[in-house]
């Protein structure tokens, strides 16, 4: 029966009806369930159940539907689809503005709900999403455009409560598929002024969120945060890198107010400089946190050649300080007036200052944490090769202090008091203590900047449990064996391989 009605309608049907017409006949052909509503993380498992394949997934901008929340679906709900066919989504992204600097769209078209009506300047881009309430996405190449309409200072002004996404290549239809390594997006200050520098390039604001971005040429001249100023709001910033920016104080970044906070999460902060204070980062009381950053070359003209910290409560984990200057104190952070710093799982290595080669915390009982941290081949020209402390407290536990130079390691003045527990320290320490270790840590390769323990340092397994980290610099667990490692580095059988 099936062959004579094939042989009927092969007379009078189009092939591709045909087709579809013969796989209902022959019982291969399934009902397309309704997707529309459903997350698009249990559209395969449904489709599935139906017999079904996903298709193309693409996104639209909305209003309304929340993100992830599929919005239209073909064939349609309740149609006849062949057993195994595909079923294509469009799925909201929820309130998304998007910005291109090579938008293909005319100024007049630009709106930002697609990739083909982009904005061309992220300051659009910001202003709409503030006005609808949603997040930015912008893609990779040169924000570099005139800001001083704008803004007095050539500033990308950051608005309250936005986040601001970097490293899409302007195809994505989702967060999750940007990448900022590769998709360099840059917010350019070098000529943001009306032709000149930046003062500030970006000006954040309460609750932003600066993630994935190169913010580079800024200068702030007499001023503060060439590259970024933070003047009371708490914010947050991701996966940026600040390099070639100066000012006065806080080449990279300036922020200001006990009332304000910063939380910085993988950055790098390259060859950034100031004239006074803060290489890169200076904080004046506004509480600071660093995760899993990167400061190298950078330079201050007085005291932090990375960051300074005045009267702040600093907390830094995971974080690596490299060659950075200062003519002063601090070669990689200079602490005083005040506040806790607390430094965990933290390498400084190759840092100069003329007192405190890597670090110095001073003045009005500023007091200094620090857990699991190396120091090696810091310099002071004057005192405290590594470390210069006075007028607060001084504590390091699993630390291993080596090969720095200066006059003593640790120099410590009047009124401060100086704690060590389990470390590995040139010279040993006078003032006693437990665990103190006088040996050589033996690094797998100082020279190079590998500054993990060969397998038969005495550093390994001596540290104590007490308050020990979970993980290490790179976030290995920690113990590895039968204790904890001292330093910033837990030693696993993969790193001997």
């Amino acid at each position: 029966m099936l062959t004579t009605n094939a042989a009927v309608l092969s007379c009078r049907l189009p092939l591709f009806t045909l087709i579809l017409t013969l796989l209902f006949l022959s019982g291969c052909s399934v009902t397309v369930p309704n997707l529309v509503g459903m997350d698009r993380a249990a559209a395969p498992a449904a489709l599935e159940d139906a017999h079904l394949a996903l298709g193309t997934v693409s996104s639209a901008y909305s209003d309304t539907e929340p993100l992830g929340s599929i919005l239209t679906q073909n064939p349609a709900a309740g149609s006849q689809a062949p057993r195994d066919s595909a079923v294509a989504l469009v799925v909201s992204r929820g309130r998304v503005i998007l910005a291109d600097p090579e938008t293909p769209a005319a100024a007049s078209a630009q709106d930002g709900l697609t990739w083909a009506t982009a904005y061309d300047t992220l300051q659009e881009a910001v202003d709409a999403a503030y006005f609808r309430s949603a997040e930015v996405w912008a893609a990779r190449g040169s924000f570099g455009e005139n800001r001083a309409a704008k803004d007095a200072f050539g500033s990308l002004l950051l608005r309250e409560g936005i986040a601001v996404y970097g490293g899409f290549s302007a195809a994505e239809n989702f967060r999750e598929e940007r990448n900022w390594s590769t998709n360099l997006t840059v917010i350019e200050g070098a000529a943001a002024l009306a032709g000149e520098p930046a003062v500030h390039v970006v000006t954040g604001a309460e609750g932003a969120r600066l993630d994935g971005f190169t913010v580079r040429g800024g200068d702030g001249g007499e001023s503060s945060g060439g590259g970024m100023i933070n003047s009371s709001p708490s914010m947050a910033v991701a996966n940026c890198a600040f390099t070639g920016n100066t000012a006065n104080s806080g080449g990279a970044i300036s922020c200001w107010y006990v009332s304000s906070s910063l939380e910085v999460d993988n950055c790098l902060f390259a060859r950034n400089s100031c004239g006074n204070h803060g290489g890169s980062i200076l904080t004046d009381m506004a509480a600071l946190t660093l995760r899993g950053c990167t400061f190298d070359r950078n330079t201050a003209d007085n005291d932090g050649g990375a960051v300074c910290s005045a009267g702040a409560d600093v907390t830094v984990s995971n974080t690596t300080f490299s060659r950075n200057s200062a003519s002063g104190n601090g070669g990689g952070i200079y602490a005083f007036n005040g506040g806790d710093v607390t430094l965990t799982n933290c390498l400084f290595h190759s840092n100069e200052a003329l007192r405190g080669g890597a670090l110095t915390s001073a003045f009005s009982l500023t007091n200094a944490v620090l857990t699991n941290c190396t120091f090696s081949e810091n310099t002071a020209s004057e005192s405290g090769g590594a470390v210069y402390t006075y007028h607060g407290s001084f504590a390091a536990t699993n630390c291993i202090l080596w090969n720095n130079t200066g006059a003593n390691t640790i120099q410590f003045g009047d009124s401060t008091a100086v704690t060590l527990s389990h470390c590995c320290i040139n010279g040993g320490w006078p003032e006693g203590g437990t665990g103190i270790l006088d040996d050589d840590p033996q690094f797998l390769d100082a020279d190079a900047f590998d500054f993990r323990l060969q397998s038969g340092s005495p550093c390994l397994n001596a540290g104590t449990w007490v308050d020990a980290p979970d993980t290490d610099l790179r976030g290995v667990s920690r113990p590895q064996g039968s204790g904890i490692d001292l330093g910033a580095y837990e030693m696993a059988d993969a790193d001997y391989e």
